[in-house]
């Protein structure tokens, strides 16, 4: 009788918490979105549906997570005190907050995924004839494959030849380390993989180099790719939470046009190439509006565009224009402006 009374009371004790998580603490990054990720097309016909799955699932896992952490924080605090207990107001926000950027940022890949590729300027046979590079992670190969990639360059200086993620995307992976290709030595530390993707009723091969480095540490090898198509770097590393206004004021620090290491990468793009990259460009925030709802000139032979809300810059290369890093201003522009500034500077 003990025993089913203890289990009776835990069993309310949990609805409880339940309750009070779904009516009071619910995150908002779930709420809002829960009716758009149950209508994802998840059926593996297409890469981007593909990449809809694992990217769900992931957010799932996460929300799964959050509610037993929820739990975790408040029941020991029922069990003590039972109904007469407080809420610690600030441990619950610090854990709603983590938990929503977290979940927000996986959204964006599938809404930019899913959004992009209805947009005019977005050019897949381009995409798919030339070079993705991913520059932060092999938890974004399924979002740079979605859409168009069939070789890719990824960089991550965590990989740990864990065949559990491609699993995950159902690819029956071939690694192999490299030292070369073609005629182009390779840091060390460099897998190539294949891998083989059941699409709707067909195989697809997708080949991935891995390199096992950061971005600063490649410059030599990234100075010889040429034919890149598109780039995606989504800062995945990033804990701060750059959404609203706080995109626009806080987020340019971020851009790759602010580092000196994407000089080569940016040169090597292909007119029609896109960019991928969640910060403001520096060469257009005086330039750049509270909501931004046109396309803007770069004026470096980039076009930013948005899409929507996403908090993201979507840069399209426009044309070839000589680039060079501005150690006075630590930005990349074009070469004019450099000499125009060492000029005013002297």
């Amino acid at each position: 009788m003990s025993n089913n009374k203890d289990l009776t009371i835990q069993s309310y004790e949990k609805k409880i918490v339940n309750t009070l998580r779904e009516e009071k603490y619910e995150l908002q990054s779930w709420s809002k979105n829960k009716e758009f990720l149950n209508s994802l097309d998840i059926q593996p016909t297409s890469l981007i549906n593909i990449s809809n799955k694992f990217y769900r699932d992931r957010i799932i896992k996460l929300y799964d997570s959050y509610c037993n952490e929820f739990s975790e924080i408040i029941l020991p605090i029922i069990a003590e005190k039972g109904l007469t207990f407080d809420v610690p107001e600030e441990q619950v926000r610090t854990c709603m907050e983590k938990y929503d950027i977290k979940i927000s940022k996986i959204l964006e890949k599938i809404q930019i995924s899913n959004k992009l590729q209805s947009e005019n300027f977005y050019d897949k046979n381009l995409i798919s004839s030339s070079w993705g590079i991913c520059l932060d992670g092999i938890e974004n190969v399924p979002f740079i494959i979605s859409l168009g990639s069939n070789k890719v360059i990824v960089l991550d200086n965590t990989f740990n030849l864990d065949i559990t993620f491609f699993a995950l995307i159902g690819a029956i992976p071939d690694i192999q380390p490299i030292t070369h290709v073609g005629n182009i030595e390779l840091p060390p530390n460099t897998y190539r993989i294949n891998l083989q993707l059941m699409v709707g009723t067909e195989f697809k091969q997708v080949s991935l180099i891995v390199l096992k480095q950061k971005l600063e540490n490649i410059e030599n090898f990234l100075s010889m790719i040429s034919n890149i198509g598109l780039v995606v770097d989504t800062k995945i590393s990033l804990e701060e939470d750059l959404s609203g206004l706080k995109w626009i004021k806080n987020s340019l620090q971020y851009s790759l046009f602010k580092n000196k290491n994407f000089l080569n990468i940016a040169k090597a793009i292909k007119i029609g190439g896109i960019v991928i990259d969640k910060s403001v460009s520096p060469m257009q925030v005086q330039k750049i509006q509270t909501v931004m709802k046109i396309s803007a000139n770069l004026n470096i032979g980039f076009e930013i565009n948005k899409l929507g809300t996403i908090q993201y810059s979507i840069l399209v290369k426009k044309e070839n224009v000589p680039l060079a890093y501005d150690a006075f201003d630590r930005v990349i522009c074009k070469i004019p402006n450099v000499i125009s500034n060492k000029v005013s500077a002297m």
